[in-house]
């Protein structure tokens, strides 16, 4: 069974990845399906998790909502890493 990694800006796609990660998680099983906001536990490094999703998921899907652009355009100004390059 594929692991699933949805990445998305929680500013623009944040209620439509909730809505994807849900039906993923009802043909797929919970365990199958990563969501930041429900797999990383309080006190986890945000970070770390990301990063060992990201190495044993199977799909990446990537959601690109109205202001992706603008927001990607900002971070790479600000030198943080984008978690669609990191893979």
């Amino acid at each position: 069974m594929p692991t699933v990694f949805p990445s998305y800006r929680r500013s623009d796609t944040q209620g439509e990845a909730g809505r994807l990660a849900e039906v993923l998680q009802l043909k797929l099983g919970q365990r199958f399906v990563f969501r930041d906001v429900v797999s990383i536990s309080p006190g986890d490094q945000f970070d770390a998790v990301i990063e060992s999703q990201l190495a044993i998921a199977e799909i990446i899907l990537v959601l690109i909502g109205p202001t992706w652009l603008d927001e990607l355009k900002k971070r790479l100004t600000q030198g943080v890493r984008i978690t669609i390059a990191w893979k």
